[in-house]
């Protein structure tokens, strides 16, 4: 990445409310730019794969029915783009979640009722 270069970011939840919640709260940070917003994993997938410039990070939700859920998200993610982070938002937080999305290649499991301030 160059020097003062934005970090682009992609989102995907189900919940529409969170979905723009989340992006219109990381938009307030003048060094992060909203690339992509997903309401499940394969319309993440398929909006990186026609987005000329890919995301740095993804912030991707477990659980999206009916559509993809993270955890495809997650594999395909890391196998098409091995250089994307992605960090999993997920009110089911629990061990078997952890190791499974860590196992998985993920940046970090984080539980959705984390604040700013944790």
């Amino acid at each position: 990445m160059i020097l003062n270069q934005k970090i682009n970011i992609a989102i995907a939840d189900d919940h529409k409310i969170l979905l723009e919640g989340l992006a219109l709260l990381l938009s307030l940070h003048k060094e992060l730019n909203i690339l992509i917003q997903a309401l499940d994993g394969l319309e993440l997938i398929n909006k990186i794969e026609i987005s000329e410039i890919k995301p740095d990070i993804c912030i991707v939700d477990i659980n999206m029915p009916p559509g993809m859920d993270g955890y495809q998200a997650l594999r395909i993610i890391k196998e098409k783009w091995p250089e994307i982070h992605i960090i999993i938002l997920t009110q089911f937080y629990n061990e078997f979640v952890i190791i499974k999305t860590l196992i998985g290649g993920a940046a970090c499991c984080l539980k959705k009722d984390i604040s700013q301030d944790s």
